[in-house]
């Protein structure tokens, strides 16, 4: 696995999914993140390539599909 880096910052104009976290570079975005969550998004979404359904808002195309 490679680097993970957390970045804190303002309104992203989802207020209402609570605390967001983005995965690049796939383009993922999870919602209503809790601090319990993010094993299971370390494990399955980084270390696996699985998505964690029940949390993820979006998936972003970028230019690495």
């Amino acid at each position: 696995m490679g680097e993970i880096v957390l970045t804190e910052c303002g309104s992203i104009g989802f207020c209402s999914i609570g605390t967001a976290v983005m995965v690049h570079p796939d383009g993922t975005m999870y919602g209503q993140v809790m601090p319990e969550d993010v094993p299971e998004i370390i494990e399955e979404h980084l270390e696996k390539g699985n998505v964690v359904k029940r949390l993820a808002l979006m998936e972003i195309p970028t230019d690495q599909d």
